[in-house]
């Protein structure tokens, strides 16, 4: 970031009748005084007529000797102002680089306030003003000792003309003292994230005797990949006795496994504070890392943050990153050469760190987890309460994969039928005991539209196409009966295309007007332009549940995001009666869990030519879920087990 100086010179070229702060009247010339010849310090032979005062033209020559040094050193040219000192500019210019390097100025002002000026010799007093990187403003007073050479008036330099502490060979610094990082909450209160004692895993690559063992423990021992090990310890400049940081794991961890770690040589575990989850893995994606800060998140976070401080890299533990850390203790400290500390320049107090509570819920996301383990293809699975929205759960698999969860936008497919056969339902292009038809396949708008298979089903109850997931159906409540403006409607009611405050980043489902009647057919079937996130996905069986859409969220205290949205309490009802024929007689028949009451809808979703999604959105007790499985094929035999899954986790969970 280019730093932007400014220099305010406070005095006014002298003239008669002016009064500086040396009580010396610029006009008046003493009479009768007695004068001696001295030698100035840090000068041999130059004379100087003590406590006499000068004449206008000699103060107005050193007032703008220190003037173009202040400004030089505002506008951040040390050389020039190092050009305006009479001995010593190497040593001006290297003391002026390491006071802005070690305090990262930036909007530096330099303003004359004062001289008391004499024949030969005086001083001009200045006050600083500054923004310090990682602390902000700061001001300190300073003066200038100026002597008359034969080459003109010039700074008599000394450390001390940039600070009056400042001594030769002393360093100054800031010390930061972050406090303790506050944890992430689950909904009743216990920590799912927290500061607490882990241990570094370095690899010190010049020790290593056997690469293989070493990758092949650390991914055993740790879940640490061999190509982050590798490309870490290929990183430029890495020297062979270097500690290079792959990793860390809970000390309970390196307690149960310190033989083995132990054994490895080439890798060291050093103690170390760090982020503890409750169990792994536990909402890795949406609770987040910690890692050492970037230049995107130092120039994002600004002050007080430093290029050595270890922040949020991702998740909750990024989007919360300032509330989670507080503000550090800071102090601008001077060291002489001895390491002593001879001077504190500034200091600010730390402000606490704040817990955040979110809406998740123990038991329910260590079920999500459990449901997701199995699965080889990338997946994600969210959880939320039917009559908040609140999150509950959230998964994504794999692990070292984006969070597909929150942010993977995916064409809805078939789940998508209970947003049009509510509008339906809503603007009575439809009873809920309307007769339909759903032939094997249709034509709307010239694109035709088939069943799986090409199945007839004739004309059947409207509940029955539901459960059937009758592409041919819906494709043609969206094309002919339904109006367009109502279908897209009733999609934004339902969250599409609002903005999610979610705890994170989230992104809500995106439904663009159709632009002709064969768009409006596939959007009505969840294909076309329709893209949703599961996240999202999940709260619009718990709007069909609940008779409200609530915005999903991961905060216990969300602020302010997109309102509730009511729907039909006579289509809700119905549709509720559709989502459970899809699971007792229809093609969700997999999500069935004896005993239970279960209500969904299937989805299988064509993206890229030749991949199809699969999806289940669906309502068990108090909960509303989403499950998609990338490249999975048919919702039904796809999703749907793993909904049947997670209910009987739940179940086991609760005691049930």
């Amino acid at each position: 970031m280019r730093r932007l100086f400014a220099i305010a010179v406070a005095t006014a070229l002298v003239t008669s009748g002016c009064v500086w702060a040396g009580g010396a009247d610029d006009t008046t010339t003493s009479t009768g005084a007695s004068t001696t010849t001295t030698s100035a310090p840090g000068q041999t032979g130059v004379p100087t007529t003590a406590g006499l005062p000068l004449a206008d033209s000699e103060r107005r020559e050193a007032l703008s000797a220190a003037r173009t040094y202040l400004s030089a050193w505002a506008d951040g040219d040390h050389r020039a102002a190092a050009a305006t000192v009479a001995t010593g500019q190497g040593e001006a210019e290297a003391v002026l680089d390491a006071w802005q390097e070690s305090l990262a100025l930036h909007d530096l002002a330099l303003t004359i306030v004062g001289d008391e000026l004499f024949v030969g010799r005086g001083t001009v007093s200045f006050e600083a003003e500054a923004t310090v990187g990682g602390i902000g403003p700061w001001q300190w007073s300073g003066s200038l000792s100026m002597i008359d050479t034969e080459d003109g008036w010039r700074i008599d330099w000394a450390p001390s003309a940039v600070h009056p502490d400042l001594d030769d060979g002393d360093l100054v610094e800031i010390i930061r003292e972050w406090p303790i990082r506050a944890p992430i909450l689950a909904a009743d209160g216990r920590p799912l994230s927290a500061t607490g004692q882990q241990r570094a895993i370095g690899v010190v690559p010049g020790w290593i005797e056997d690469l293989d063992t070493v990758l092949s423990e650390l991914e055993d021992l740790a879940g640490i990949s061999p190509d982050h090990v590798t490309s870490e310890m290929a990183r430029p400049g890495v020297q062979a006795d270097w500690f290079v940081q792959v990793g860390e794991v809970d000390e309970s961890v390196y307690s149960a496994y310190q033989e083995r770690f132990d054994a490895l040589v080439g890798v060291e575990m050093r103690p170390v504070e760090g982020r503890i989850s409750i169990t792994r893995p536990f909402a890795d994606h949406v609770l987040g890392t910690m890692g050492p800060i970037t230049p995107e998140i130092l120039e994002a976070l600004g002050p007080p943050y430093s290029g050595f401080d270890v922040v949020g890299r991702s998740g909750l533990e990024l989007a919360h990153e300032r509330s989670l850390a507080g503000t550090p203790a800071q102090e601008i400290r001077i060291v002489n050469k001895y390491g002593r500390v001879t001077s504190s320049l500034y200091s600010v107090e730390s402000s606490e760190s704040e817990p955040l509570r979110t809406t998740l819920d123990v038991n329910t996301q260590i079920a999500a987890e459990a449901a997701l383990d199995g699965s080889r293809l990338p997946a994600s699975l969210v959880v939320v309460d039917i009559e908040t929205g609140a999150v509950r759960a959230v998964v994504s698999r794999p692990l070292d994969g984006f969070d597909r969860a929150v942010n993977g936008l995916y064409p809805p497919g078939s789940t998508f039928k209970l947003v049009t056969v509510l509008a339906a339902l809503e603007t009575d292009a439809l009873e809920d005991d309307s007769l339909v038809e759903c032939p094997g396949s249709i034509v709307v708008g010239g694109l035709r539209i088939q069943n799986a298979g090409e199945r007839d089903l004739g004309t059947i109850p409207l509940g029955t196409s539901v459960a059937a997931s009758c592409n041919t159906t819906f494709a043609w409540l969206g094309a002919e009966a339904i109006a367009s403006a109502d279908l897209v409607a009733t999609a934004e009611r339902l969250g599409y295309g609002s903005n999610l405050v979610a705890g994170v980043p989230a992104v809500a489902g995106t439904f663009p007007e159709p632009l002709d009647t064969a768009e409006r057919g596939a959007a009505a079937i969840g294909q076309g332009r329709v893209l949703i996130t599961p996240f999202h996905a999940a709260s619009i069986p718990a709007a069909i549940m609940s008779g409200t859409w609530h915005a999903p969220t991961l905060l216990a205290e969300p602020g302010s995001g997109p309102s509730d949205a009511p729907l039909d309490p006579a289509a809700a009802a119905a549709i509720q009666d559709f989502m459970l024929q899809v699971v007792t007689t229809g093609t969700g028949q997999n999500a069935a869990v004896e005993g239970e009451i279960v209500r969904g809808k299937t989805g299988s979703a064509e993206y890229g030519g030749d991949t199809t999604h699969a999806w289940f959105v669906g309502a068990w007790d108090d909960l509303a879920l989403a499950v998609v499985v990338e490249g999975g094929g048919g919702g039904g035999s796809a999703a749907a087990p793993i909904a049947a899954d997670f209910i009987e986790r739940m179940i086991a969970l609760r005691g049930g």
